[in-house]
């Protein structure tokens, strides 16, 4: 069998994925890209991307896509409770870019249009199928055994990506270390036509409850998405509830949300965990997106982390083949980059999770109290937090 021969080997083909196809093409460097089907992928994963990763695709000439295509801006986020009212406010327009919110698409979109970018540069190669085993020699990743429409094929490449998720096939060949850590509580996804009063600049919403918050994000097409937090373990009870039972739920959470109807995507119960591998590369495999990192989607910041670490580890892989370094100079340089900028990523979407989700009364009536004091008699300090919820939401660093 003979084997094709490309400059990087990408596994996965989400955000993760296609970003870096992206970025090594922007670079000159040539990919090979496998993914597992064509078939639509999940709509009700994340749709805003951040400021940071707006310039990011300008670079890389992605950007006009997205606004053609109808993404939406929206401006920050907004926490609200049922009796005090507005509680906190994040406004991205504070931030020093030339893209001052998020622009909202949903995540298929996200996907098509960076796969899209990515095979039309002529650097990138999809190939549709799957990965049965990465090949060795003297201990390193020297390419992978697929089986693409029905054919085993071999594809070698000195670098070997592994942008395949959470549950990550080649960190298991790289023998790197990673820890999930479960929350107590889950998430279910709905959709839903835009609320009436849902106007103006938007930004997404978060209305407290004492059983869990909804969270509205607003979308193109005059939809929003509806995110509801749920008790740990009661998930199977909310799925088994009918439309219109499911929609009483919610109402009993946010009485504003009487007048519109729920639509069905196939959703289904996300657990919500984080994860934070030991390291993001070994025996020749470097990890990206899902694959070295999972947060809380409280920051709604997993994908943008995807897309700016494939920025980064693009740099870097152009660097080691313009024989500036060797490539685990490069890969080490990644990961001293993006590792602590991750990390703070993984802090601060906890720290909002623990903001807006609490497993007791007593817990609740104590964030309550929390913000009200910070919004209504602390006003500086106040304005200190929702100044670095700001730049740490835009993911740019600020001065």
């Amino acid at each position: 069998m003979s084997a094709t021969e490309t400059q990087v080997i990408i596994v996965g083909g989400g955000v993760a994925g296609s970003s870096l196809a992206c970025a090594l093409a922007h670079k000159g460097i040539h990919s090979i890209l496998f993914e597992r089907s064509k078939n639509s992928r999940d709509l009700n994963r994340g749709d805003g991307l951040q400021p940071r990763s707006l310039e990011i695709m300008e670079t890389w000439g992605v950007l006009k896509a997205f606004i053609e295509a109808g993404a939406i801006p929206s401006y920050g986020n907004e926490v609200h409770h049922p009796v005090f009212g507005k509680l906190l406010e994040v406004d991205l327009g504070i931030v020093n870019t030339q893209y001052p919110y998020m622009l909202n698409l949903p995540h298929p979109q996200i996907e098509e249009l960076l796969a899209a970018h990515a095979q039309n540069s002529g650097y990138c190669q999809i190939l549709y199928g799957d990965v049965k085993q990465v090949l060795f020699e003297n201990n390193q990743a020297i390419g992978v055994r697929s089986v693409v429409n029905g054919e085993e094929i071999v594809i070698k490449a000195p670098v070997v990506a592994g942008a395949d998720g959470s549950k990550s096939f080649l960190r298991k060949y790289a023998e790197i270390e990673t820890t999930f850590e479960p929350y107590d509580h889950d998430m279910i996804v709905l959709h839903t036509k835009r609320p009436h009063w849902f106007t103006g600049r938007f930004r997404t919403k978060v209305f407290l409850h004492q059983e869990g918050p909804v969270v509205l994000l607003p979308l193109p097409g005059n939809k929003i998405r509806v995110v509801c937090l749920i008790k740990g373990k009661t998930g199977g009870k909310w799925m088994a509830l009918s439309k219109s039972e499911l929609q009483r739920q919610l109402i009993r959470r946010l009485p504003n949300l009487a007048d519109v109807e729920l639509e069905q995507h196939g959703e289904h119960i996300y657990r919500i965990q984080k994860m934070h591998a030991k390291q993001y590369a070994n025996k020749g495999i470097v990890l990206l997106g899902d694959a070295a990192h999972v947060t809380h989607p409280a920051a709604g910041q997993g994908m943008n982390m995807a897309l700016q670490d494939a920025e980064i580890l693009a740099k870097q892989l152009q660097r080691a083949f313009s024989a500036e370094c060797s490539l685990d100079n490069a890969y080490a340089t990644y990961e001293s980059i993006r590792r602590p900028l991750n990390q703070n990523v993984i802090n601060r979407a906890h720290y909002m999770a623990w903001l807006i989700w609490s497993p007791s009364i007593l817990g609740f009536v104590d964030r309550t109290f929390r913000m009200a004091t910070l919004r209504f008699l602390f006003p500086f300090k106040y304005q200190q937090l929702t100044q670095s919820l700001a730049w740490g939401i835009s993911g740019i660093q600020q001065p």
